[in-house]
């Protein structure tokens, strides 16, 4: 579990009469699933960078090679929204470890990738790359499961690469927005977090996150 000295994700909830207005939280954990059972929205923040101190000791305790990225175990990468879209998931063939990972890392919107079915040699093997926010390992099937701990941006908004599901949310903030229900997961209250913005319009609340920091 990573624990971030700023703002992770935000959500929006009890919006006011007119609509102009919500009540905004902030988060500052890394493991953000959104709750369906408590109404709202939540918004992840993709930009967010892990302090690099902190990446490299939960990859050293989770025995990943890579440190931008979280090996989930075994089985492939699934989770809800694994097939969204027409480029997701993308085969990329047969491919070595590091090849798949410098695959993923080059591909715009790429927030996982899995390895499956080596070959005899135990080199290669097939490679598949995927674009979901909530990437779960299906340990019935055989493979094992990266996810990236930064994800480069895809498609153009203003000048600005957006990944799928992101949504522009003024001048500074892009947000992925992940399926209704409140932000939770692992470690949501956490030292200061979360921090009630106040009432606030969605562009308000999505800035707030931005300069917000838990230090």
């Amino acid at each position: 579990m990573i624990f971030i000295n700023s703002c992770t994700a935000f959500d929006t909830s009890h919006p006011s009469k007119k609509g102009k207005t919500i009540q905004c939280l902030l988060y500052g954990h890394s493991d953000v699933h959104p709750a369906s059972a408590v109404p709202g929205t939540c918004f992840k923040m993709p930009t967010v960078k892990p302090p690099h101190k902190t990446v490299v000791a939960e990859q050293a305790a989770a025995g990943s090679r890579f440190e931008d990225t979280k090996d989930l175990g075994k089985g492939l990468c699934r989770g809800q929204g694994w097939q969204d879209g027409e480029q997701w998931p993308k085969d990329k063939g047969r491919r070595t470890l590091k090849e798949c990972h410098v695959g993923c890392k080059q591909t715009r919107g790429c927030t996982a990738f899995d390895i499956s079915h080596l070959d005899k040699a135990g080199k290669k093997a097939n490679c598949f790359l995927f674009g979901h926010v909530d990437v779960q390992p299906a340990s019935g099937l055989e493979g094992r499961c990266y996810k990236m701990l930064e994800v480069k941006s895809a498609g153009k908004v203003d000048g600005i690469y957006l990944a799928p599901n992101e949504v522009r949310l003024g001048d500074e903030a892009i947000a992925r927005k992940l399926e209704h229900g409140c932000c939770r997961g692992s470690g949501w209250q956490n030292g200061i977090w979360p921090v009630d913005a106040g009432t606030l319009t969605r562009k308000g609340c999505a800035e707030a996150c931005v300069r917000t920091s838990g230090e």
